[in-house]
């Protein structure tokens, strides 16, 4: 089909030229442009009157050349006879160049119209699509938070009554009869003050993972307002309604810290050697024990309610050398009681009642076991979190955008000891 319509083009444009020049001998010799694999020709308005009978495109061609004596090089034209003769000479020199000129033209237009759209599209499909926005309020709330639904009635008479509801049917109103169709609670929400102008919603995980979900769940606020007229002494109502949209603001945040707490910089010495004993003979040997080290992270989760599940890599522990054996644990307060985690495996941190927009803290401790390994060169253990709320939100950035939560402890490499002029050199293990 676009073939098709590129060739119609061109044959318009050979068509002009026909005019033009009133040959058809013009038409022949131009035949091979059709065969050009060329794109969107498009034909110029004409500019001005043109002879009698005659087409004039000046934005394309010049008048052709006056009519003159048949050489070799000029052919007489068999359909005006006479007098009208095509110079193959001007044409192969001055119509054809020009013709190609400008279609090069329409082409570079075209070219540079292409890349702009294309780069256009580039950048709008270069925008986040993970979340319409990051900020909450009552069209766009978050888990865990409350949220005052307001409105102001004027005119119809005395205020008689207010009703809100949460539903996810579009009736809000079917045959006379409001809210046929209410959301569960409070597993889905909690609402106060549904008989006032001032309601108050909380909304739970459930409904942000149903509303985001592939095959989302839409969910709306409707209130139905009635008041009495002073004039009959009638009731008279009126109902509106928003959209939901909700947002997932679930975060979690990592940070190297110390033994006590305080902000660390991701470099911790190693321990000190425990054990170094000599097994006594001939040809005696050692054997060291290098002790235990201990490194922190703090894991920050905020914007969520109820409880949540935390897994942390299994990267951690496979960061040790052979030698050596390493336990995660977890623990609300640094140095408090711990839970042994097991990496690649998620574990429930429990409820706290706290408001969603504060932050919770818990601490992890890699314990790791150099037994017999000397540890001459830094060892790092990459921390990878990933957290979930209780309806399985998965956390996200600042900007509600997927989020891959990861920092580094490193244990910093013990000293080396070699061996100067001693002849024998050291006990070996």
């Amino acid at each position: 089909m676009e073939q098709n319509y590129i060739e119609k083009q061109v044959k318009n444009q050979i068509q002009l030229i026909v005019r033009e020049t009133n040959s058809e001998v013009n038409y022949s010799a131009l035949r091979f442009q059709s065969k050009l694999k060329l794109s969107g020709i498009f034909i110029i308005p004409n500019k001005g009157k043109g002879p009698p009978g005659q087409t004039r495109s000046p934005g394309y061609f010049p008048k052709h050349p006056p009519d003159e004596v048949a050489t070799p090089d000029r052919v007489s034209n068999p359909v005006r006879g006479k007098g009208h003769i095509f110079n193959s000479i001007h044409f192969f020199k001055t119509i054809k160049p020009n013709f190609l000129l400008q279609l090069n033209f329409l082409i570079m237009k075209k070219q540079f119209l292409f890349l702009t759209m294309f780069s256009v599209a580039l950048i709008f499909a270069g925008t986040n699509k993970s979340y319409a926005q990051c900020a909450d309020d009552a069209l766009h709330p978050m888990a865990g938070k409350d949220y005052h639904y307001v409105i102001t009635t004027a005119g119809g008479g005395t205020a008689k009554s207010y009703e809100w509801i949460v539903t996810t049917s579009t009736d809000i109103v079917k045959t006379g009869t409001f809210a046929t169709t209410i959301a569960p609670g409070p597993t889905t929400y909690t609402i106060t003050n549904a008989g006032t102008a001032d309601a108050t919603i909380n909304w739970s995980p459930t409904v942000i993972a149903a509303a985001m979900a592939a095959t989302p769940t839409d969910y709306y606020v409707a209130v139905k307002y009635v008041a009495t007229s002073a004039a009959d002494g009638c009731d008279v109502d009126n109902v509106k309604a928003y959209k939901i949209n909700p947002v997932n603001m679930f975060q979690i945040d990592l940070a190297n810290v110390k033994s006590d707490g305080s902000a660390g910089t991701g470099n911790n010495c190693t321990s000190t050697v425990v054990d170094a004993k000599i097994t006594a003979g001939a040809t005696p040997t050692i054997t060291y024990d290098y002790g235990t080290s201990s490194v922190y992270v703090k894991v920050t989760a905020k914007n969520f309610s109820g409880s949540w599940d935390m897994t942390v890599g299994s990267g951690l522990l496979a960061a040790l050398n052979a030698a050596e054996s390493g336990k995660l644990y977890w623990s609300p307060t640094i140095g408090g009681t711990e839970i042994e985690v097991t990496p690649g495996t998620a574990i429930t941190i429990p409820e706290k009642t706290i408001d969603p927009t504060d932050a919770e803290d818990i601490y992890l401790r890699l314990e790791v076991d150099h037994n017999t390994w000397e540890g001459l060169t830094a060892e790092a253990f990459p921390f990878a979190v990933d957290g979930k709320d209780k309806a399985g939100n998965d956390d996200v950035s600042a900007t509600c955008a997927a989020d891959a939560d990861i920092v580094t402890q490193t244990i910093l490499e013990r000293p080396t000891i070699t061996n100067g002029t001693v002849v024998g050199g050291f006990i070996m293990p």
